[in-house]
């Protein structure tokens, strides 16, 4: 059986641990989000999407090639 010292040295890292693994879920998560683009071919599927997605430049998310 652990000591209690033990214990709480184990806890310690395994907060650390996982303190790590959210930031770089939270840092690939944004990567993944920046670089997404979606490239629509009919008129229809930019027609009702957010002023932001279709034409604000340099940040354009949502692109229609017609």
């Amino acid at each position: 059986m652990r000591g209690q010292g033990e214990a709480k040295e184990r806890f310690n890292e395994m907060q650390q641990e996982r303190s790590q693994l959210a930031t770089q879920f939270s840092n690939n998560l944004l990567d993944a989000t920046k670089a997404f683009k979606r490239l629509a071919t009919r008129k229809e599927e930019v027609e009702g999407a957010p002023w932001l997605l279709r034409g604000m430049p340099g940040g354009s998310r949502l692109r229609w090639r017609g």
